[in-house]
């Protein structure tokens, strides 16, 4: 089943029954916390909108479809073979720390990068609850590239491959038609790995990849970039 408007729709409705029934039983039965300080906002509506329970499945697929439409981008230039140059998406970092979870359970390397700090108290080194300076992601298998790019999520659309045309003449005459012409795809081995690099700062995710085009026939255009496809690939 494909992961469109309809099924999130659905989904959303039960969450939205869930939330109304929660927020009666739990939160208005909880003393009322100091929701507005000295401002002009009404407690009572701040404390609503401050409990509002959302999806967080449809804007990570947003997000997905964002960064896969930008790969896609990339795949259909016929010149860029190798490795990219980065490209940029801003996430907010909410929404972020839900897709790395994604990330991690589908067998993503995730790494946390912290800012330094100057004590060197015990306490203050366990940063139990201190948010990191910057997450490194590296997709090294393809089958979780599968998992997270999955052509469900996008209404059927694989953005980790393209299938390229041209126009050609067609043997012994003068017309000209459409024919296929090879494919580009996003190489994913453990040296050429697909690269979140995300600044928690500033909401900004860079991402960086190898393409790999192949001809008609099936030939490698890069042999250097099939060379590590062949022999660095994580088994599936």
């Amino acid at each position: 089943m494909e992961r469109n408007n309809v099924f999130w729709k659905q989904e959303e409705e039960k969450v939205s029954s869930l939330q109304k029934k929660w927020f009666k039983d739990v939160i208005c039965k909880e003393p009322m916390l100091d929701y507005k300080g000295t401002s002009m906002m009404e407690a009572g509506v701040e404390r609503a909108f401050g409990h509002e329970l959302h999806l967080s499945g449809p804007l990570m697929d947003m997000y997905f479809e964002q960064i896969g439409r930008c790969i896609m981008k990339r795949l259909g230039q016929k010149h860029l073979t190798g490795l990219t140059k980065p490209f940029k998406e801003f996430i907010p970092y909410p929404i972020f720390k839900n897709m790395v979870r994604l990330f991690s359970v589908y067998g993503c390397d995730v790494n946390h990068i912290y800012p330094k700090k100057k004590s060197t108290s015990a306490k203050k080194k366990k940063r139990m609850n201190e948010e990191p300076k910057k997450t490194i992601i590296f997709i090294e298998k393809v089958s979780s590239s599968k998992k997270i790019f999955a052509p469900e999520r996008f209404d059927g659309t694989n953005f980790l491959a393209k299938r390229m045309f041209a126009m050609k003449l067609k043997p012994g005459t003068r017309k000209r038609e459409l024919v296929y012409d090879g494919k580009a795809v996003v190489a994913i081995t453990t040296e050429t790995p697909l690269r979140f690099d995300y600044d928690c700062k500033q909401s900004m995710l860079s991402v960086t990849f190898v393409i790999q085009r192949y001809s008609s026939d099936g030939i490698a255009v890069d042999s250097s970039v099939q060379a590590q496809v062949n022999v660095s690939a994580v088994p599936e």
